[in-house]
């Protein structure tokens, strides 16, 4: 080989082989060097383009020596920089086992090189191009939602509850260090993808849930807490103002952990009195975090709720024109952010406007689940399950839903739904004979009349 060879002719070989021509020439070279600086080291003052970094690598570790065994080497960027956690980022979909353990198209960009006995070609395919993932760019800050998948591992939703580009990977290794959950809300900073991976992985977690995260993680369980009657009501008019909120406050008010139906028969928009009530708690009730969950909605619609409640609250929306996976990813991970804030003792109000619509989602098998022969009867039991999540929790926070559910629409999922929900609700607003109704299901300890009701259309 000449004094100075090629660059071209260097790039075309793998690192460990660069390794072994650095080692003959006597060229000192660090065990964490890249490729490239390994090259722009061998080629020496004929190369200028690497020779800073050369020295910077330097200077950090002593020089390789020449033998026969080669240490795996650890690309300093590919090892989480800052990741508290020591897990390497993986590409999106890949599954936090061994390498053999992984799906074939999983591409590991984690920089764990196997140790290479010299002629082992199988070490060094196994190997082959992780040095090529290079990360460039600088950290960035991250804000989203936790959402976990049965591996263990989770991405950032940083744009919403949908899955988008811009989703931060977190490591099952940080899941558990941190005792994460779905539906977190997590700042912190990530570093680029690189070229192996899909998304940017996590670096460094700054806040949970609004707080610095603990060393000893001890967060109490949502299923865990005890549920119990609500105590205190959540008014929503005007007494000296007639009209539908102070009628439903008089005649049975909505209570702090309640779960509330607003059941219409046909197409009677429930829309007007969901956004009436939404303004209402935002005024009325500033401590109070306000979430209207829309599923299955029009666009124009979810754009008025949204520029309505600007200030009083968020709007979170799946539009009729998306799949029914779509409409489940949304309402769950809503629900599990709710679900957190609860278990910190935060109250928490959701006013869903399409509850019988998410169980149609749940019957169409949306987010890839196998329905079984029932699939109705399965959607009804998981929309009770989410419906469920509303309680009001001893000795931590609550959960409020006030949700809309169509009767007498001629699809079965519809009524079947309806009915099962009115036995799981504490209060019942029902749109009857083309004139809003209140019944009231359970005083409970608001000690309201259960027989009382009276008719909205009195009072406006």
């Amino acid at each position: 080989m000449p004094d100075t060879p090629d660059r071209a002719l260097l790039e075309s070989k793998e690192r460990d082989e660069l390794l072994q021509i650095a080692a003959a020439l006597g060229v000192e070279v660090a065990p964490r060097a890249r490729k490239n600086t390994i090259i722009s080291a061998i080629l020496g003052p004929h190369d200028a383009e690497g020779t800073a970094e050369a020295v910077i690598d330097a200077a950090e570790a002593p020089a390789v020596t020449t033998r026969t065994r080669i240490p795996a080497v650890r690309d300093a960027d590919s090892s989480g920089g800052d990741d508290a956690s020591g897990d390497a980022p993986r590409t999106a979909g890949s599954q936090d086992t061994s390498p053999d353990e992984r799906p074939p198209d999983a591409n590991d960009a984690s920089g764990d090189v196997p140790v290479a006995e010299e002629g082992n070609r199988r070490s060094r395919r196994r190997g082959r191009g992780r040095d090529d993932a290079q990360i460039a760019g600088e950290t960035v800050h991250c804000d989203g939602l936790l959402d976990l998948r049965d591996e263990g591992y989770g991405f950032l939703r940083t744009n919403g509850p949908l899955p988008s580009a811009d989703d931060v990977y977190i490591a099952a290794r940080q899941v558990r260090q941190y005792d994460l959950r779905r539906g977190d809300r997590i700042t912190g900073v990530s570093r680029p993808a690189a070229r192996s991976e899909r998304n940017p992985a996590l670096l460094r977690l700054d806040t949970l849930n609004g707080e610095s995260p603990p060393d000893s993680p001890d967060r109490p369980l949502f299923d865990s807490l005890t549920p119990v009657l609500p105590t205190e009501p959540l008014l929503l008019g005007d007494s000296k103002v007639p009209g539908p909120l102070a009628a439903i406050d008089a005649g049975a008010p909505i209570g702090i952990g309640t779960r509330g139906l607003l059941t219409a028969e046909g197409t009677r928009p429930a829309s007007p009195l969901v956004a009436a009530m939404a303004a209402a708690i935002g005024e009325r009730h500033p401590d109070i975090h306000l979430i209207v969950l829309l599923i299955s909605e029009r666009p124009e619609d979810v754009t008025e709720m949204t520029r309505r409640l600007e200030t009083s609250g968020e709007v979170l929306a799946s539009t009729f024109d998306r799949p029914p996976e779509e409409h489940l990813a949304v309402a769950e991970l809503t629900l599990e952010r709710t679900k957190r804030m609860a278990e910190a003792g935060g109250d928490v109000v959701i006013l869903f406007d399409g509850l019988t619509r998410l169980a149609r989602a749940y019957a169409a098998g949306g987010n890839g689940r196998n329905q079984p022969a029932d699939a109705v009867g399965a959607a009804i039991t998981s929309t009770l399950r989410f419906f469920g999540g509303a309680r009001n929790l001893e000795d931590a926070g609550s959960i409020t839903m006030v949700a809309t559910a169509r009767t007498s629409t001629g699809n079965a999922v519809d009524d079947l739904a309806a009915a099962r929900l009115r036995e799981a609700a504490n209060l019942e607003i029902a749109f009857v004979g083309g004139l809003p109704e209140v019944a009231e299901l359970q005083a409970g300890e608001l000690q309201l009349d259960p027989d009382r009701s009276f008719s909205l259309g009195d009072h406006r």
